[in-house]
């Protein structure tokens, strides 16, 4: 903005809200630029391979979990019934 008396450029005083705005936008940029760099790459043999493609297999989790309900439907099944007085 411009003052109309002698045609100087007005400064905007910056308040706390401000300060802290830009302070908060340059660690958050700071922050971004450390995600971005590349982890450090793990080596693991077969045997560990293995363990975590099993760990990790969202197929064979589904399976384990048909599996479990399965058998508790047969617990259920087999649970006497509650009498019932007529």
């Amino acid at each position: 903005m411009l003052n109309q008396k002698n045609l100087v450029p007005k400064t905007r005083r910056v308040g706390n809200q401000g300060v802290a705005i830009l302070l908060c936008s340059v660690a958050a940029g700071s922050l971004a630029a450390r995600a971005q760099q590349p982890a450090p790459v793990a080596r693991v043999d077969l045997e560990q391979a293995i363990q975590l493609a099993i760990k990790h297999n969202h197929a064979l989790k589904a399976a384990e979990n048909a599996i479990q309900q399965s058998e508790a439907q047969e617990t259920t099944a087999a649970i006497r019934p509650n009498p019932v007085f007529t």
